[in-house]
């Protein structure tokens, strides 16, 4: 009698990630420079630049 299903399971593959590491270190440096830039704005203008962001992209919106 044959059974249905196999008794062990397959080893899974494992898959390498597809990003290479000088993309992960380029994306992340972009993440700091753009965190970098966001704190200096904050620093100079105050918080009324980013609220102007946040009130013209909700007017754009609608």
């Amino acid at each position: 009698m044959s059974e249905k299903f196999p008794t062990a399971m397959p080893d899974p593959v494992r898959h390498r990630a597809s990003f290479s590491l000088a993309l992960r270190i380029g994306t992340g440096m972009l993440g700091l420079a753009l965190l970098a830039a966001s704190i200096g704005l904050w620093a100079r203008h105050g918080s009324a630049v980013f609220f102007d962001l946040i009130a013209s992209g909700i007017a754009y919106c609608f």
